[in-house]
Formats: C-alpha cells, structure tokens, sequence
C-alpha cells in the first residue's frame, strides 16, 4: 500500500474521508481484541488497514469490502482490492485512485517519506543522472510526477528551465511552494506524453512515478519522444522478482529488469546506466529499486 496509509486520520464519519489525517491511525490489535463487532466505519477501515500491513490478506479483504459498501468513493481502497482479490490487474493505478491518495498525503509527503521512511530516490536518480551530465548548468529538465519537488530540489542547481507535471493538484500546490519550477502542469503522464511534444528536454526524471503502471511500454516510449536528441531519461522502479511485473498488494507495481530492457531497445533507445539501490524503506524492510539512465541517439549517431 502507499506509505501513507499507515498514517491516516481515522475520521469520524464517511463524509471526512479521504481528506482529513492529522494523527496516526489507530492500531489494528486494538480492534481485533475489543469486544463486539466493528461496526463504526473508523473502526472497519482501522481493521482493514492493519491486516493490510501484518500481510493477513483475507482478514483485510474483508474489512475492506465492509467498508467500501458503506464508502464506495474512497478510489484507493477500491484500487487495494484489486489486488487482493486477485483480479486481472488495471493498466495503471485510475486518475480518480493517484488524485484521491494525494489529496491527503500531499501535506505530510515530505515528513513521512524523508524523515521517516529514509526516502533516498531522488537523490540516487539525480547522482545517476549527473554522471551523464558533468558540469552541467544549463539543462532544460522535466520533472515528470514531480510530486512535492523533491526530485526538483536535486536537479534545479544544473537547470537553465525546470518543467513540472503531475495528477495531484494538491500534490502541485505543495511544489508550487518551493519556487523552484519555471512551469507547472496538472497532466497525466501517458496523456501528457502522447502529445506532439512542444518543447524537447536535456533531461527527463521519472522518480517514484512508474510504480503506479504495469507494462512501461504504455508511457516510456512516448516519454523517449520529448528528449532531444542525445538527451537521457532517468527512472525509478521498485524491481520484482517476476518478469515482466506485478501488481501487489501494495497497489504498486513491481518490475523486472527484463522488461525494462525490454521496452527500451524496443524503442531503439540505449540504456547508459541501471543499477539496484535501495530507494526507501517500509515498515522496517528496505524497498529495493532499479534505477535506470536511458539516452536517446544523438541526430549524428542516427546518419
């Protein structure tokens, strides 16, 4: 599941949810050693959540459909059961799922991810990168899924321009703070990048964005589109053991490194650079990713 759920305000009511989370939720132990049976809607949703996270899936199928039934808009729940329903997995995580998880994890994403979940995928990407790009300070770069900007935060010392695009709206107002963007744009990314590209990019980012899509054919082919030529694109994903991905329980993607190759030499791009890091951590255990530097031929490679 996104780490935010394990931070979620248990609301009082339905009609709270999904934006309202200013303290821990609480529990699952507690709910399961009380008395009688849940019957408050906080309580149901508590349930759910800490069976997620202690991996005891039927207990949290079940809580989870009890309280869809009474909350059928909470998009991430009803995404999480995809998963744990074992139904043929979506394509990517809908709009409707991405806009409602950020909703309420935009204004703590920062603290939960770097303080307290060790986040080091924006840096790891941006050291990739760099060593593709030495002395560099006059990059044209897009940050795509820029989120809070943290990834921004690392490329903009090497930027002349710096493009943002993400879903969340409330994602983009917490990056609109910063001041470091020089354009910000609410998009999703396959629609965005499908596009005739208006303006071609040194540099493209994609940290922590692929987690919430299957087959990478559906996005990094079109994303190669806005480089220009000998431009590179960097990308996080957290690496699976399956080939080519899985959907979890987590609600995110995992994806082997099969794939990734595959998809780039199917564009006829060539990878600079791949390697395995751990990009965070959740619930004690490290996530470990791939990161990966992709370049687009250059026009002279191409006579």
């Amino acid at each position: 599941m996104p780490p935010s759920r394990q931070h979620r305000r248990v609301p009082t009511s339905c009609a709270e949810y999904p934006r309202n989370c200013d303290a821990p939720i609480t529990c699952w132990p507690h709910f399961c050693a009380s008395s009688g049976p849940l019957k408050s809607i906080p309580a149901i949703h508590s349930s759910g959540i800490g069976a997620h996270i202690v991996g005891r899936r039927v207990e949290a199928r079940a809580a989870y459909e009890e309280y869809q039934r009474a909350c059928p808009q909470d998009a991430e729940v009803e995404h999480l059961l995809i998963a744990l329903r074992d139904a043929s997995p979506p394509s990517r995580a809908s709009n409707t799922c991405i806009e409602h998880i950020y909703s309420y994890f935009a204004w703590f994403y920062d603290y939960n991810m770097c303080d307290e979940l060790e986040y080091q995928a924006t840096k790891l990407l941006w050291e990739a990168l760099a060593r593709s790009l030495p002395g560099r300070k006059d990059l044209v770069a897009l940050d795509a899924g820029c989120g809070t900007g943290l990834f921004g935060l690392a490329i903009k010392p090497a930027t002349q321009c710096l493009v943002g695009v993400d879903l969340s709206e409330a994602m983009i107002d917490q990056a609109r703070q910063r001041g470091i963007y020089d354009s910000l744009k609410k998009a999703e990314l396959t629609e965005w990048f499908s596009r005739d590209p208006a303006r071609q990019y040194d540099v493209i980012g994609l940290c922590d964005t692929l987690i919430y899509f299957g087959d990478l054919g559906q996005v990094l082919p079109a994303a190669f589109k806005h480089l220009k030529p000998g431009g590179i694109l960097g990308f996080t994903v957290e690496k699976g053991e399956v080939s080519p991905f899985v959907f979890t329980d987590s609600g995110r993607f995992t994806h082997h490194q099969n794939h990734l190759l595959a998809v780039v030499d199917a564009a006829g791009y060539r990878v600079v650079t791949q390697a395995e890091d751990v990009l965070r951590f959740e619930y004690g255990e490290a996530v470990i990713g791939w990161l990966t530097v992709v370049e687009r031929p250059s026009a002279k490679s191409l006579v």
